[in-house]
């Protein structure tokens, strides 16, 4: 879901439980589960990231993106997808059949965490066979009730397409250089060791790179002022500088 021009609304059925476990995994430390509830909006995260790192302006002085450019250009070609790999080339001519196949092989040779794909055509055909066979059997609507072991495979049928769905790159993830962007944030404390710089712009950058593969909305578009939808009340507009 994209949700309105200052609202970002999170994808998954975890919603932020998901948000929070990436975060985490990016970042390299816990964040308390009552704290997490606090967030009402963006700067309220950023605001948890900067008081446990701290607005470093010593050590790596590398650009994160740049870095995971680098080893998604080299996984890439370890992989024998060719060795003209560079930024802008499109992902598709990569992988144009297998998107899902590629990100995890692509993810085990670098050992980066990268965004997850998205479900193409046969997944969500999947679930709506599912959907509409386990409605029809219950409701009566025939054939259905009539031939239940021809409901029962159809819904086994349903259950096992999504095995091979072979996916989509996620939105906003054209190009490798995308794709590096969003493993920047998906990555920050290994970057981090490895030269990446850890300053303030650094941390919302890495932010960004978390929160875009959690939503459709741009992280062009993703401001600290921007809402998430969660199931609490959420306070009046707070303005952060």
């Amino acid at each position: 879901m994209h949700g309105t021009a200052d609202t970002l609304a999170l994808k998954g059925e975890f919603g932020q439980a998901a948000l929070v476990q990436d975060l985490e995994a990016s970042f390299g430390f816990s964040l308390p589960f009552d704290e997490t509830q606090m967030w009402y909006f963006v700067g309220d995260i950023y605001r948890s990231l900067i008081i446990r790192l701290g607005p470093a302006t010593d050590g790596g002085k590398a650009n994160a993106g740049t870095l995971a450019y680098y080893y998604l250009r080299r996984g890439i070609r370890e992989l024998g997808k060719g060795d003209a790999v560079t930024p802008d080339m499109k992902l598709r001519e990569l992988a144009p059949l297998q998107p899902r196949r590629f990100l995890k092989l692509l993810a085990t040779q670098t050992g980066l965490k990268l965004p997850e794909h998205d479900g193409s055509w046969l997944g969500w055909a999947s679930i709506i066979l599912c959907l509409a066979v386990t409605v029809g059997f219950i409701l009566g609507i025939p054939p259905l009730t009539m031939n239940w072991p021809a409901a029962m495979m159809t819904l086994a049928l349903a259950f096992f397409l999504p095995l091979f769905d072979p996916g989509r790159f996620p939105a906003g993830c054209r190009t490798v250089r995308d794709l590096a962007e969003k493993a920047a944030g998906l990555n920050y404390a290994r970057l981090r060791g490895d030269g990446a710089a850890g300053d303030a712009e650094a941390i919302w950058k890495a932010l960004l790179g978390v929160l875009s593969s959690h939503t459709d909305m741009p992280a062009r578009e993703i401001t600290p002022n921007t809402r998430l939808v969660t199931g609490e009340i959420q306070p009046e507009h707070v303005t952060y500088h």
